[in-house]
């Protein structure tokens, strides 16, 4: 179908310039006009070169962020390409990185690469995309092949072969590791993987280190899921210089194709205007924007999450969290290390440091409420402590741990409730939590009783503990929002793990709440628990113990004595005795 092309390409180009190769050899399918030629566009020109030369000048690259050297410059110099990049929806990213994984088994004697999708349809259309690319190529420049099946390109290993290959696998069945060595590794859509911590420590032990890194490739390509997880994490390290990866941030309107002409007489409303003159756009990407709006039917944060201006926008609006965003930033501003750190420990509480976290001790007389989820206790899940006192709704302490029998659970409640003046505890009892609520309700005289919320008529028994059945879990949700709005909120979190736990709470619609992929809600639902049991027991807010702590940066006396490592409740000042504080099983 195409006649050879020696003698009018520059073969020595071919093998040292992607974008030249790619211009000239390498075909893709696009959706409108078939098979092409793959033109870079203008996001994989400048993840190619790098920063322009007006970058510093230029109003248009005022939110981006792009590394002073792109790819071309990092292979001809020898120079280790290591790239985080959060990128939108369908600008050609993906496209730019398996790509340049072709080439480089194409131009390199046993050259390797790995490139990892999220699901199995994204690693299909990657590996289809290889084949044609694979296909196309006029037969002067195709390579002897060994194996071309569902997974693998493997280039022919005889001699004069190039003995190349590159593999596609999805992160829940990877087989990377085992003496395995891959020069690129192509890390796609990371934010929506399960556990991508654990299932990176063998892949990225197959990339060559020290002398062998030159001309190797690691790159995360990924949109925004979350503002509290693996990728943002990853990309907030990179993009404070900590990682020895490059940052690369390129917003939708620097894709050249996201324009439409503007129809006759259409008038802009005000605020896109001034978003116009904020990010240097012109008329016709302004009109693409205003479609995108229209399309989501108004929805703003969902137009932000497919297409980001800025990295701020791509995380916050990413998952879109149930909680209000102005109350997780007063949080974040206002957590604080706890006072005091300790252990359960045969029966008392041990401040030697450890899982329970106090923020604030009882006084005589203030009154406290637990939220108690309860986790299978093998690691899958957390077992979780929240202590809040009223009035104020002040989270005063936290426990947690992923590795608690329900059995024992009931006592560290137990210790922990008996600690916080007998404080009301409320345990949720579905799955292992109704072992955990029956032990406690046989040795721990002040369990919460159920309400029955949304029946019209009262039990004829009552029964302790607290079910999050999917009404009652809307109702939680609800409650907690209604004290997170207003000028400031009406709760006081302390934890930093518990605001990271609130950002990435998502709502999937259709009332339907749960942590976003990769987090987990535990603390969250605990949380919720202990705040409305406490709106159910005491039935309204007093904001005026939330002008009243003192505790939050003042250290009290009693406990800047270095050398004492144990609270001994016979001198203690809040209690006078500590009779509500020490249990011996």
């Amino acid at each position: 179908m195409k006649p050879s092309l020696r003698p009018l390409l520059d073969e020595s180009r071919l093998l040292t310039d992607y974008r030249y190769f790619a211009a000239n050899l390498l075909w893709i399918d696009t959706k409108a006009q078939g098979p092409q030629l793959f033109r870079f566009n203008s996001i994989q020109r400048l993840l190619w070169y790098g920063r322009p030369p007006d970058y510093d000048t230029n109003p248009r690259y005022r939110y981006t962020v792009i590394p002073e050297r792109g790819w071309a410059w990092k292979l001809q110099n020898g120079v280790a390409i290591r790239d985080v990049i959060l990128k939108f929806r369908q600008g050609g990213g993906t496209t730019g990185c398996v790509g340049l994984a072709f080439w480089q088994v194409w131009a390199n004697f046993a050259r390797k690469a790995l490139l990892i999708a999220h699901d199995e349809t994204t690693s299909e259309h990657m590996l289809e995309m290889c084949k044609n690319f694979l296909r196309y190529l006029p037969d002067v420049y195709k390579p002897q092949i060994l194996k071309n099946n569902a997974g693998q390109i493997l280039f022919d290993s005889t001699q004069g072969g190039l003995h190349s290959s590159i593999t596609i696998q999805t992160a829940g069945n990877i087989r990377a590791g085992h003496g395995r060595t891959y020069h690129v590794l192509v890390l796609s859509e990371i934010a929506r993987w399960t556990n991508p911590e654990e299932t990176l420590v063998g892949v990225l032990e197959t990339v060559p280190k020290g002398t062998d890194e030159a001309g190797t490739a690691v790159i995360y390509e990924s949109t925004a899921q979350l503002a509290s997880d693996y990728f943002h994490d990853l990309y907030q390290a990179a993009r404070s210089e900590q990682s020895g990866y490059d940052a690369t941030f390129l917003p939708w309107y620097l894709q050249e194709t996201y324009r439409l002409p503007v129809p006759p007489g259409f008038q802009f409303d005000k605020g896109l205007l001034e978003f116009q003159k904020d990010f240097a756009l012109d008329d016709q990407q302004l009109y693409w924007y205003n479609e995108e709006i229209r399309k989501a039917h108004g929805n703003l944060k969902l137009v932000q999450r497919s297409y980001p201006s800025t990295e701020h926008e791509a995380f916050i609006t990413a998952g879109d969290s149930v909680f209000p965003e102005e109350a997780l930033e007063h949080f974040q501003r206002h957590v604080r290390r706890p006072i005091k750190e300790g252990e359960v420990m045969g029966g008392r509480i041990v401040w030697k440091g450890g899982r329970l976290k106090v923020w604030e001790l009882p006084e005589e007389n203030s009154q406290f409420l637990i939220g108690a989820d309860v986790g299978l206790g093998i690691g899958r899940s957390q077992s979780v402590v929240e202590v809040f006192a009223y009035p104020g709704y002040r989270q005063v302490a936290e426990w947690a741990s992923e590795y608690v029998d329900a059995r024992v659970f009931a006592q560290i409640i137990k210790v922990i409730g008996t600690f916080y003046n007998n404080a009301i505890a409320a345990v949720e009892i579905n799955n292992a939590g109704v072992l955990t609520n029956s032990e406690l309700e046989s040795s721990y005289g002040n369990c919460y009783y159920w309400k029955y919320f949304n029946r019209t008529k009262a039990p004829t028994t009552r029964v302790t503990g607290w079910n999050t059945q999917h009404d009652i879990k809307v109702l939680m949700v609800t409650h907690t929002c209604s004290l997170l709005t207003g000028i400031r909120p009406k709760m006081r979190i302390r934890s930093p793990a518990l605001v990271a736990q609130m950002r990435s709470f998502v709502d999937y619609g259709g009332d339907i709440y749960r942590h976003a992929p990769n987090a987990k809600d535990d603390l969250v639902m605990a949380m919720m628990i202990a705040v409305t049991a406490m709106w159910q027991e005491y039935g309204r807010y007093d904001m005026t113990a939330l002008d009243d702590m003192v505790l939050e940066n003042v250290k009290p006396d009693y406990l800047k004595d270095s050398t004492r490592d144990m609270w001994d409740p016979a001198d203690s000042p809040v209690t006078g005795g500590g009779k509500n504080h020490w249990l011996l099983l």
